[in-house]
């Protein structure tokens, strides 16, 4: 049985980034918020609304050109948010050895007894998410892994 709680994940996936003269590395920000929530999306939006500070702040501190992507709201709607993260990751061009990645989600998530990575599961369709609509973490990763390639 997966828990029904609030879940906020910033997880920083680095490739060795090494800067030299020459290369403008990217700082790809994916952020995923369930906004839609009556319970958390008011809390939800200050966790984007935080971050996005974040970001400026390295984007204005770093040479780092920003790639951001946020999905939100209706794009999270019921029987699509796990397909539209997944497209979004999908699309992704990074240069390995070179970009740095953040992954950011907040909303509903847990992680089910039956599992058997220590990954917790997304709820991006809402508080109801059907269990074959989660978005597992490490459904994120491979997909991160990929567009290294």
């Amino acid at each position: 049985m997966m828990s029904n709680r609030h879940l906020t994940i910033g997880l920083i996936t680095l490739w060795v980034w090494f800067p030299s003269s020459g290369l403008t590395a990217t700082l790809h920000a994916i952020l995923v918020g369930d906004t839609n929530d009556q319970s958390i999306g008011r809390s939800v939006e200050t966790d984007l609304a935080n971050f996005n500070k974040l970001l400026r702040s390295i984007e204005e501190n770093t040479e780092l050109t920003m790639q951001k992507i946020t999905v939100t709201g209706s794009e999270l709607g019921r029987g699509k948010g796990r397909d539209t993260v997944l497209q979004k990751l999908q699309n992704l061009t990074i240069a390995a050895g070179q970009d740095l990645v953040i992954f950011l989600y907040s909303g509903h998530g847990g992680r089910m007894s039956t599992k058997q990575t220590k990954w917790p599961s997304l709820g991006v369709e809402g508080v109801s998410t059907s269990i074959d609509r989660l978005l597992d973490l490490d459904l994120v990763f491979d997909e991160l892994q990929l567009c290294n390639s």
